[in-house]
Formats: C-alpha cells, sequence, structure tokens
C-alpha cells in the first residue's frame, strides 16, 4: 500500500487548485482552464455496470493541458469491492494509464451496509487497487459521513474531503490532516490541494 505520513501539512495561501468533472459536464471546455488549474478528478466508473462515456475525452484533455489526472469510482457497498476495483482499472487503462497518474474512491453512499461493513468494503477496494496497479488512491467523502464511523479503518490512504462554505475543511476520524479539499460546487465543483505545486509533484509522483 502506498501509506500516508502521519504529519500535519502546513497549508500555504496560495494552493494548487482543481476541478471535479463526470458526465454532468458533456464535452467539457477544458482549453479554457489551460493554465488554471494543475490537477483534476473525473468520473470514471460507478458500480459494476456503468462507465463514463465521456471519461476519454476527459482523460485525454487532461494530459493535453497538462494536470495530474485523478479517475474517481463512484463506490456501491453493496457489491463486491475487487471486482469494482478492477472495474475501475481496467477501465482506465483502456485510456491509458501512466506513472503519475492516481484513483479516488468517492465514498458517500452505504446501500443499507453498517458503518463497519463500508469501512471494511473499502478498506477491500483501496487494498486493491494499490495491489493490482501500485498507483496512489485517496478516498473522497465529506464529513458526516466519515463521522458515522464509515471510513474507521481508511486512515492509510489519504483524505479527499468535500466541505463546502467553510474557511477551512473539518477533517475527521481516522485522518489526521488533508490532502484535497472541495470547497465548493457553484459553478463547478472547486478544489485545492493542501500544499503548494512542488509538494503537489511529489505526492503524485510518489
Amino acid at each position: 500500500m502506498l501509506s500516508e505520513q502521519q504529519n500535519s501539512l502546513i497549508t500555504v495561501p496560495c494552493w494548487p487548485n482543481g476541478i471535479d468533472i463526470s458526465n454532468h459536464q458533456p464535452q467539457f471546455d477544458w482549453a479554457a482552464w489551460n493554465g488554471h488549474i494543475q490537477f483534476a478528478s473525473v468520473k470514471a466508473t460507478e458500480g459494476l455496470t456503468f462507465q463514463d462515456a465521456w471519461f476519454g475525452y476527459n482523460w485525454e484533455w487532461m494530459e493535453k493541458i497538462g494536470v495530474f489526472r485523478f479517475a474517481y469510482h463512484y463506490a456501491h457497498p453493496n457489491l463486491d469491492p475487487v471486482k469494482q476495483a478492477k472495474f475501475l482499472v481496467d477501465y482506465v487503462k483502456l485510456h491509458g494509464l501512466k506513472r503519475h497518474d492516481n484513483f479516488v474512491l468517492d465514498l458517500e453512499e452505504t446501500n443499507g451496509r453498517s458503518p463497519r461493513e463500508v469501512s471494511f468494503w473499502a478498506w477491500v477496494f483501496c487494498h486493491t487497487i494499490n495491489q493490482i496497479t501500485g498507483q496512489r488512491v485517496l478516498v473522497y467523502t465529506y464529513p458526516s459521513f466519515a463521522e458515522a464511523g464509515n471510513c474507521a479503518m481508511l486512515g492509510g490512504w489519504g483524505l479527499w474531503i468535500a466541505n463546502y462554505g467553510v474557511p477551512q475543511p473539518t477533517v475527521p476520524a481516522p485522518w489526521k490532516y488533508w490532502r484535497f479539499w472541495q470547497y465548493t460546487s457553484d459553478p463547478l465543483d472547486l478544489d485545492r490541494w493542501n500544499g503548494d505545486e512542488m509538494t503537489l509533484a511529489q505526492y503524485c509522483a510518489r
């Protein structure tokens, strides 16, 4: 597993910026964002059947404008975690998986499972991604979902926290700090990295 260092990060005034895109923004104008963002997260898969039809377009454009690429999977904890991890990896590989690319688990539903079951499900998913690719995977979630215990086993993976309308995001247990922060959804899902451009590059390069 690509583990997280357990030291606190120093928040700097000018974070590198990013965006979160999916099929809800078809034919997204990436060229207009060239030079304004340093990373982006795009939806690739969901569950065991959904493949975002715009993923290939988005993935290619992200490389064209030179941003760090994150491919995310929308989790359904009522379905096999190993199969979902492989479903994500296979779809990303189809469009080209490179050394500095990373994965994100979008964890915000229980599908009727208990917090302990959801947490273990996510642990298996993240471990499987690390095991079969050697690439980094982060956990995207929001404070109340994590505080309910659904992320109790996930402290070894980086936190991508969704927390809007606050000057600093809440960091729920088991994490000690955030790596990425989605701070608004208006007019798009906008994100920040907790550091400067050099630390972002070092993190993505492992």
